[in-house]
């Protein structure tokens, strides 16, 4: 019994690997050995024949379009100088010389008497009693008695009051002690002629 059913079974594969033949059996056929190579050596000989050149030359290509011309730029039209222009040479600044400074006069001094010799006359014991005073740049620089009606005695001691003015450049002095009235008159003398050499 067991031996029916495995005879059977192998009847129906047997059936079924028929049916699968005979149903692929309409498709192609896989190449055999000696055909297989010859296929692959045109393939080889295809791959290697070269591709024939392209006849259109590059004049046959698409022309280029005309590159668009750049703008001109106007350049600014540049004065065309003179001759004046050409040969004038930059003004020099004038050169002010400096002002030279005046020389300061130097002031005469002012002289309180004049110089010369002056008399002048003063009263004495007897009489007047004349003197002459002889001045220098308001310097006093010499006394002396022209005349007198006084005793030579009195008068010689009154001229002591001489050297007195000369030393004190002046008529302001004391009086000799012994000839006071004789002295008196010089001084008095001397102060008339000093008043008359006086500016």
């Amino acid at each position: 019994m067991g031996q029916k059913k495995a005879a059977a079974g192998a009847i129906a594969v047997s059936l079924c690997l028929t049916l699968v033949l005979t149903a692929c059996g309409g498709g192609a056929q896989e190449p055999t050995a000696s055909e297989a190579p010859e296929e692959q050596t045109v393939q080889a000989v295809q791959d290697t024949t070269p591709a024939p050149a392209d006849d259109r030359t590059v004049t046959d290509a698409a022309p280029a379009p005309d590159a668009e011309p750049a703008p001109e730029t106007e350049t600014p039209e540049q004065p065309t100088p003179t001759p004046a222009q050409e040969t004038a040479a930059p003004a020099q600044p004038e050169e002010i010389p400096a002002p030279t400074p005046e020389a300061t006069p130097t002031p005469e001094p002012v002289r309180v008497y004049q110089n010369g010799t002056f008399s002048g006359c003063g009263e004495g014991f007897s009489g007047p009693i004349t003197v002459s005073v002889t001045i220098q740049d308001d310097v006093i620089t010499g006394i002396s008695v022209v005349s007198s009606s006084d005793d030579d005695a009195f008068l010689s001691e009154a001229k002591g009051v001489i050297s007195r003015m000369l030393s004190a450049q002046s008529a302001n002095v004391d009086t000799v002690s012994g000839a006071t009235y004789s002295s008196q008159g010089i001084i008095a003398g001397v102060k008339a002629a000093l008043a008359a050499g006086k500016n």
